[in-house]
Order: structure tokens, then C-alpha cells, then sequence
């Protein structure tokens, strides 16, 4: 017969001083009144000191709270009921080994089940049964006894388990007769308030307070990776210091990991876990592609229910997260023990972001994976220079600094992604050099007509920077050059849409300004794009405000002020830019159209982070209205393969190059004059 180890039946000793957690065990008082009581949650999340702080708030004897702590041995059902009843002998304060220690180690678990029962219906008072560290001991022998135990034992008898895995102990028939508890990671996790105490408890010097929430989040409110910033700080390392080397990695929480979380983990798990933490998303897919298997969203359950820090990123469990700390110790350990395999799930990362269409991330990881070539691939097959407009220059600049100038050159969608952003940067003498061997090149050469439409996009954008003038002539070309591209082009054919009704506005060619620019909006509500969708709205209520029809104006302003409120919010830099814009709506007619180009939305770019147009710096030149007569000279369009106009006959229209809203005003002043008239 095994000798039955006492201390197992009370809490361990070692917890010493605790932050109090008032909330929580006003909850934990539902126990009393339901079945079972489940508390989950990986390592470290004071699971033990809850409890006990529990156990100890009703000492005074009205209740009878059994504790006991399980081990890998009590597994066996010929130690487990043993252990059960001297945690009850002890709880109700009888004399020692009256029912535990004198039950036969090889009664039968029916048997012992009947012990059980028994001696619980012999007491009078409410009977608690705490089981900690439940993962210890958990099995399908132990579980069934466990679930047989719950459902016939009387009343008067109240289960609290604490586990790291989750435990499946009938709980949805419980659940359903509202007799089921569940604390999870959470519902434990401390808040600002609670961290300030536990690191008030350390006696060391108050943090700042955006010392005290930065940690708080980087943390996630994870108790012992705040107990062991305690400790450090205790020792006396400062707190910038600390805030900066603050991650899985250092020191204190690696070893914690190591010993608590990790190596309890059977090999195969450890493997899934250390492959998966490489990604701040999971998905099923994501997890067959790094670990091939075809079972990855079981394997995210079964990993979930294992108190491995992963949980569900929203509540429809389309994804997973590891916590931030955890994740970033599992790929700094992987890093610093196996370089090579580093790299090569990083790679395999890539390679799946990529098929799914998420650029950034393939390409995040295509850099870790140190693959020049694979990052060089991902973007040329991405669209490369069409990615700065989507809101990811940042992305492509680094990206781009990262593989040789020899991968830039031999492809062209790279070499127009680095003009782009030439032209992002303002360095527009570079990009025109640029730009001008590009396109020779590809003279020279076989071009692909998608290629082609390419070149003459980037080619327009950088003419249109370079603030070339333009005439009726150019852009009727452009519209042209529309109905030779692909209809499904949403991208490029917004982006020349939109421009193309700029420029018919800078021209005053208010009319023909108008069919573009409904177009732009088309092609952008088709992309998703509210926020570019928005400057539609700007651009064609200049429009009409050039017209003199202020009141059309302030109606669209209208409109998109609610489209801005209803995906940006009435705070936003957009909602200011609107509120500016019905302000001047609401000005007279007089001096409309010039006024008309000061309004938000006029001069754009696209820019990074976000996917969208932002305001452009005014160009280095003077504006064209602003020049002396004698400098508005025509010059040809410098694009590629642009149409080159013959000049215009003398009588023949509007004059052949016109600064903005001025070529057609003496028309528009007498076309405005006979209305009122």
C-alpha cells in the first residue's frame, strides 16, 4: 500500500503575500450554488492563489472545502478515490485516516465510487471539492470516474476544477441546467489597477503611467510575467531598461516557459507549437501548410483545450493568437537553436500568405526567411508598383532595400515600383531617368499589353507630378486609351478615371469632367475602397461648384459626409476635410471656380499605412494659373508612347494649352450671365 502524501490536500505552502482578487471570488461564491465550477487557463494566471484565497474566505466552518492537488500518479483509480476521501477527512476535521488512509488500494473504482458518495451524504454542511492542476491527472479512466462522480453525488456537493487543459466532464448538460461556472485566461488576466498593486506590494519606485499601461499591455495582463517584472524591477533594473528588453525572451519569463509550459508539453505538441508560434494569425489552413497535415483546425482546438496561451482571436474563432510574450520566446528559442528550420517555415509561411492574396504578410515573411528571390517573386506576381497605391509603400520600400538592384532591373513591374517611389519621395528627376531607360527598353522589346497599360499609367502619374500642361487633345487620348483596357482593371481604371476628370476640371471642361469621375467612383465602391471612394465625392462636388450649382455641391458634400461617418467616423481627418469642404459650399457663386481648386481632394496621392489618398505637397513649380503668360507654353506629354497632338489651328477653340479653370472662363462667365438673365 503507497504511503498517501498529506500536504497534497491543502494549498502549497509557497504562495505567500497576494493581490487580493475581490471580483472574482464574489464570483467564485456562485459555486456554492452550482454543480461545477471550471477555472482554465495556461500557466501563470493565479489559478492556485485564486483558489486558495477562495478556500480560506470560508474557513469559519459553515462549509466543507476539500482541496486537493493532483499529481501524474493519480491517474490511477486506485490512489485517486484515496486521495478524495482524506481530503474530506481533513476539510471536515475528523481524525486522520478514518475513511482515506484505511480504504483498500485495490477497491474496485465502483466501489470506491460508492465510498465517496457515501461519506459525502453523511455530512450536513455544503461539501466543496477543489481539484488543482486537474491537467496533471486528466485521462478518459479518470474523466469517466470524475463525470460518475458529479452526476450521483448528493446535493449538498459543489466540484471546482482548475486545469490548464480543458477539462470534458459533461459540462454542456450542466451548462444547459445553468449549473455550470467557467473562468478562463480572461477572466483572470489583471487589470491596471491590480498590476499597480502588485507592483506597489514589491516596494520599488512608482512606474510612470504610460510606463505602468505599456506593460500592462505588452504583458496582456498575464499575472506572473508581471510578478516577474516585479522581481526585476526589486533588483533594481530601471524601467526604461526593462520596458525595452521586455519580451518572451528575457531571461526571467524564458526559464518560467521553459520549465512550467514547454517541456510539460508531450514532443509532438511541442513540435505544432513551435512551428505555429512563427505566425500572429492562425488558421486551420495556415497550420497545414507549416505543418503538413490536413487536420489544422482540430489541431487549433485540441491546442486551445491544452493551455498552451492560444486562444480564439474573435469570437467567431475564424483565427487564433498565441499570447505576445509566449510567441515571441518560442521564436526566439527556434531562431537561436535551429537557424535553417527558422527560415524554412518562414518561407513555407510565405509561400501560403502569397497564395491567399496577403501580400504583407508574405512578404514579412519572405524577409525573415531571408529569400531574396522569393520576396523579389512575391512581389512581381503581387503587381509590384500597384501595391504603393493599395497603402503599402512602407512595405514595398523595404522590401525593395532588401534584394539586389540586379532583381530590380530584370523585372519591369519592380523597376515602375521604384520609379513610384522615386515619385512618392518627390525625386521626380530620378524617376523621369528612370521612367525614360524603362521605357526604351521596353520598346525594344516584346511587351505584354498589360505591361504596356502599366508603363503608361506610371508614365501619366509622372508627367501629371511633373505638372506638365495639358491639352484637350492629351486627354481625349487618355479617354481613348480607356476603352482599349480591361474592363475588370478596377485598379487602373479608377486611378485614370479619377485623374482624367481632374485634369477636364483643371482645363474647364467642367462637362466632360463629370463622366469620368462617376466612373472613378464605380471602379472604387467595385475595389472596396470607401475611403478613396470619398474623394469622389470632393472631386465631383467641385465640379458642380465650378458649374455655379452650389446647391448640387452641398448636397454631395452631404452625401459623403455620411459614407465618412458611416466607415471613418465623425472625428475623422476625412469628416474635417468634409465639414472644410461644406464651408466653402456654402459661400456665394462669385469666384466659385476658383475657389473650386483649393478644395480637399484635389491634388492626391496615394499613401502608407492606410489604402487610400492623402494630400500631396504642392508642387516645387508655380502653379500653372500663377505663371506669367509668356512661360504657358505648350510641351509635349512626356509619358510613353503618349499621343503626340499636332498643334491647333488659330480659331479653332480653346487655346492649346490652359492653366486650370481659366481656358474656357469667358465662356462659362457668359454661359452664367444669360441663366441668371
Amino acid at each position: 500500500m503507497h504511503e498517501l502524501i498529506r500536504t497534497k490536500v491543502a494549498p502549497p505552502i509557497w504562495l505567500g503575500s497576494q493581490i487580493r482578487r475581490d471580483i472574482l471570488l464574489e464570483r467564485l461564491d456562485g459555486a456554492l450554488s452550482r454543480r461545477l465550477t471550471v477555472i482554465h487557463a495556461p500557466a501563470g494566471y493565479g489559478k492556485t492563489s485564486l483558489l486558495s484565497q477562495w478556500r480560506s474566505r470560508h474557513e469559519h466552518g459553515a462549509i466543507v472545502t476539500a482541496w486537493l492537488t493532483l499529481e501524474r500518479e493519480d491517474s490511477d483509480l486506485q490512489r485517486l478515490p484515496r486521495y478524495i476521501l482524506l481530503a474530506l477527512d481533513e476539510a471536515a476535521g475528523q481524525s486522520a485516516g478514518e475513511d482515506g488512509e484505511n480504504t483498500a488500494a485495490d477497491l474496485p473504482p465502483r466501489s470506491a465510487l460508492s465510498a465517496i458518495v457515501n461519506r459525502i451524504a453523511r455530512e450536513p454542511r455544503p461539501v466543496v471539492l477543489i481539484f488543482d492542476d486537474f491537467h496533471r491527472a486528466e485521462g478518459s479512466e479518470v474523466n469517466a470516474f470524475l463525470q460518475s462522480l458529479i452526476r450521483l453525488a448528493p446535493g449538498n456537493c459543489h466540484f471546482v476544477i482548475a486545469s490548464r487543459d480543458y477539462p470534458w466532464l459533461g459540462q454542456s448538460m450542466l451548462a444547459a441546467e445553468e449549473q455550470l461556472i467557467e473562468l478562463t485566461s480572461d477572466d483572470l488576466k489583471f487589470n491596471r489597477s491590480e498590476a499597480e498593486a502588485l507592483l506597489d506590494r514589491a516596494d520599488v519606485p512608482p512606474l510612470p503611467d504610460d510606463v505602468l499601461q505599456r506593460l500592462v499591455e505588452r504583458s496582456e495582463g498575464w499575472p506572473i510575467a508581471l510578478q516577474l517584472t516585479s522581481l526585476s524591477l526589486k533588483r533594481g533594473i530601471d524601467h526604461i531598461k526593462l520596458m525595452e528588453r521586455f519580451s518572451g525572451s528575457s531571461s526571467d519569463l524564458a526559464r518560467y516557459l521553459s520549465e512550467q509550459v514547454l517541456t510539460s508539453l508531450p514532443p509532438e505538441t511541442q513540435d505544432l507549437v513551435i512551428r505555429t508560434a512563427l505566425l500572429d494569425r492562425l488558421t486551420g489552413e495556415a497550420v497545414n501548410a507549416l505543418c503538413d497535415r490536413t487536420d489544422g483546425w482540430l489541431v487549433l482546438e485540441r491546442l486551445e483545450q491544452q493551455g498552451v496561451f492560444l486562444a480564439p482571436a474573435s469570437e467567431a474563432r475564424e483565427s487564433y493568437r498565441y499570447h505576445q510574450l509566449f510567441a515571441e520566446y518560442l521564436r526566439d528559442r527556434l531562431a537561436r537553436q535551429d537557424l535553417a528550420r527558422f527560415r524554412l517555415l518562414h518561407g513555407r509561411a510565405a509561400r501560403h500568405f502569397a497564395d491567399s492574396g496577403a501580400i504583407s504578410a508574405a512578404v514579412e515573411h519572405a524577409l525573415l526567411a531571408e529569400d531574396r528571390e522569393l520576396v523579389g517573386t512575391i512581389l512581381e506576381e503581387s503587381g509590384g508598383w500597384r501595391l504603393i497605391p493599395q497603402g503599402h509603400q512602407a512595405m514595398i520600400e523595404t522590401a525593395l532595400g532588401r534584394i539586389s538592384p540586379h532583381q530590380i532591373s530584370a523585372s519591369a513591374r519592380l523597376g515602375l515600383a521604384a520609379i513610384y517611389l522615386q515619385i512618392k519621395h518627390g525625386e521626380l528627376a530620378a524617376a523621369r531617368e528612370a521612367y525614360d531607360r524603362l521605357a526604351a527598353e521596353a520598346m525594344d522589346g516584346e511587351v505584354p499589353a498589360d505591361l504596356r497599360t502599366e508603363l503608361r499609367v506610371v508614365g501619366d502619374t509622372l508627367a501629371d507630378y511633373e505638372n506638365l500642361p495639358v491639352t484637350l487633345d492629351d486627354l481625349l487620348a487618355r479617354e481613348a486609351l480607356l476603352r482599349t483596357l480591361p474592363a475588370d482593371d478596377h485598379f487602373v481604371l479608377a486611378n485614370f478615371t479619377e485623374t482624367l476628370a481632374a485634369k477636364y476640371l483643371e482645363g474647364g471642361w467642367l462637362e466632360r469632367a463629370l463622366e469620368p469621375v462617376l466612373n472613378a467612383r464605380g471602379h472604387y465602391q467595385a475595389l472596396g475602397s470607401p475611403y478613396s471612394e470619398v474623394f469622389t465625392h470632393f472631386l465631383e462636388a467641385r465640379i458642380r461648384h465650378a458649374q455655379g450649382r452650389i446647391n448640387d455641391a452641398a448636397a454631395i458634400i452631404a452625401s459623403a459626409r455620411t459614407l465618412i461617418e458611416a466607415h471613418f467616423g465623425p472625428r475623422s481627418d476625412l469628416a474635417a476635410n468634409c465639414a472644410a469642404s461644406r464651408r466653402r459650399s456654402s459661400t456665394s457663386r462669385t469666384g466659385s471656380r476658383m475657389r473650386a481648386r483649393c478644395w480637399p481632394g484635389r491634388c492626391r496621392t496615394w499613401s502608407s499605412p492606410t489604402a487610400g489618398w492623402t494630400s500631396m505637397p504642392p508642387p516645387t513649380s508655380p502653379p500653372r494659373a500663377a505663371r506669367p503668360h509668356a512661360m504657358r507654353r505648350r510641351r509635349p506629354s512626356r509619358s510613353w508612347n503618349a499621343r503626340r497632338p499636332s498643334p491647333r489651328p488659330a480659331g479653332s477653340g480653346s487655346s492649346p494649352c490652359l492653366p486650370p479653370c481659366a481656358g474656357s472662363k469667358s465662356r462659362s462667365r457668359r454661359r452664367a450671365r444669360s441663366k441668371r438673365q
